[in-house]
């Protein structure tokens, strides 16, 4: 991987348990905290308008390419530009251990 492909800063959050105690509605206590922030490549990929309901809602897909890092996992989520993208699978092409690909979609998350 090239270091200047690396040209975005990128956060990762992890959803952690806050504390022991629970929401007025009987839920537990959670929020995103920020797990690591590196460079990376932010690629758009595609991206559709979607109409139902009377709703209008904007999907995009994207592919967010990192050095290697272990312990990401499909739970987590991205910050870049102040928005969130959902991590929907973790690519390690090769199988080298070199760089990761993160390919995420944005959309609602919890928290």
């Amino acid at each position: 991987m090239k270091a200047g492909k690396l040209r975005h800063k990128v956060t990762i959050q992890s959803l952690v348990a806050g504390s022991p105690q629970q929401k007025p509605s009987g839920e537990p206590d959670t929020a995103w905290t920020d797990l690591l922030t590196c460079w990376a490549s932010v690629e758009p990929l595609k991206g559709r308008e979607l109409f139902a309901a009377q709703e209008h809602h904007s999907e995009i897909e994207v592919r967010v390419r990192i050095r290697y890092r272990s312990g990401l996992n499909a739970a987590m989520r991205v910050v870049f530009e102040g928005l969130y993208y959902n991590i929907a699978a973790i690519l390690d092409p090769e199988l080298r251990h070199r760089e990761l690909e993160l390919l995420c979609k944005q959309g609602v998350n919890e928290g």
